[in-house]
Parts: C-alpha cells; sequence; structure tokens
C-alpha cells in the first residue's frame, strides 16, 4: 500500500488541524453573536416597557435624553 511522504503527511495534518480550529473559532462566535442578540431583544423589551410606563404618566410626549426635558405631543392637546 502506498503511503504519503512524512512531510506531507505533517503538511496535511496540519491543514486540518487550522480548519478545525478555525470552524471551532466560528462556533464560538456564533454563540457570542446569539447572547448578544438576545440580550439586545431584552433591552429593547426594557426600553419599550419605560415609555410604555412614561407615556402613562405624562402622556404622548418627546424626551430630549440629553435634557431630560419633556415637549408636548401635538396629538395629544
Amino acid at each position: 500500500m502506498a503511503k504519503l511522504k512524512k512531510d506531507e503527511l505533517k503538511n496535511l495534518r496540519s491543514g486540518v488541524d487550522k480548519v478545525n480550529k478555525l470552524q471551532i473559532q466560528i462556533g464560538g462566535l456564533e454563540l457570542q453573536k446569539h447572547d448578544l442578540l438576545h440580550a439586545a431583544m431584552l433591552a429593547v423589551k426594557e426600553l419599550n416597557s419605560m415609555q410604555e410606563d412614561l407615556k402613562e404618566i405624562y402622556g404622548e410626549i418627546t424626551v430630549n435624553i440629553d435634557t431630560g426635558e419633556i415637549k408636548e405631543d401635538a396629538t395629544d392637546k
């Protein structure tokens, strides 16, 4: 039975190992991406809840998030 030369086998193994390591890293990044997307969805839900609470207290308003100044929306008048 024919065999690869030692250096050919070494290079082949090195290439396979490199691809395997990169695939593992990609999998790790996909897990991080999933976690971040989930965290972003939760943050949006929390923000929407805060906005609904403020709407109940102040009605339809616009808030300057730098100063906290409230401006009543024209539709609320």
